[in-house]
């Protein structure tokens, strides 16, 4: 029913190419079309958005994504939010993302209506302060000398065995 009368065409019911669900919540969350060629993306994304709009309509803030291309000639992506009545890009580095977000950036993004960037939010210097003293603590504890708690703590991190970074 969240499509009935919505057609491209203005006649019967629309489909979207793809509505993804939010598994934790079985509602939907990213309304995807997809086009053959890279010169239809502009089209991708405003029929996505249209049928965002359905959603949006039924109370449920969804992101609409065009994607268009293939093989020979690339592909293109566009994220868009409703900011208002108009269509904001999401951004990543003062530029518009040109990939599909993740489940955690979707989510993110559709629980603030202010939230168009996914540059990453740098916690405060409390926060970091707090969460180096822990991480001494854990080292301490185990007994990891002074000296090789930056090479542990860099190689832990990096590779995503220590999940306190």
């Amino acid at each position: 029913k969240l499509f009935q009368k919505k057609s491209k065409t203005g006649k019967g019911d629309g489909f979207p190419d793809f509505v993804l669900v939010d598994p934790s919540s079985n509602l939907p969350f990213i309304v995807i079309e997809a086009k053959a060629t890279l010169g239809q993306l502009q089209q991708a994304i405003e029929e996505a958005d249209f049928y965002t709009e359905a959603c949006i309509e039924s109370g449920h803030t969804v992101i609409s994504i065009g994607i268009a291309g293939q093989d020979k000639e690339g592909y293109g992506v566009i994220v868009h939010k409703a900011k208002g009545t108009k269509w904001a890009p999401i951004m990543y580095n003062d530029q518009p993302i040109s990939w599909i977000p993740t489940i955690d950036d979707v989510r993110k993004l559709i629980a603030s209506s202010s939230l168009f960037d996914l540059n990453p939010i740098i916690p405060s210097p409390k926060v970091l302060a707090e969460k180096a003293d822990l991480m001494n603590r854990i080292l301490r504890e185990a007994s990891v000398k002074d000296e090789y708690r930056p090479a542990y703590v860099v190689f832990q991190c990096g590779w995503g065995g220590f999940h306190l970074c």
